[in-house]
């Protein structure tokens, strides 16, 4: 549940940029699949997130 809630949180930010909420889905699911750098700044208290390269496209 907690999976579908941040999936549909995501989906609302990324909706305006995609056609559709199926592709918007779709991206948001292979990024969470996808192997990525977690790199955390204790002095600015930030969490950057590198996502290495995707091969997915929206049509």
């Amino acid at each position: 549940m907690i999976a579908y809630r941040a999936e549909t949180a995501l989906v609302g930010l990324l909706r305006p940029h995609l056609n559709k909420e199926e592709e918007v889905r779709a991206l948001i699911r292979e990024i969470f699949a996808s192997a990525a750098d977690v790199i955390p700044n204790e002095t600015s208290q930030t969490l950057t997130v590198r996502i290495h390269r995707m091969a997915w496209h929206c049509t």
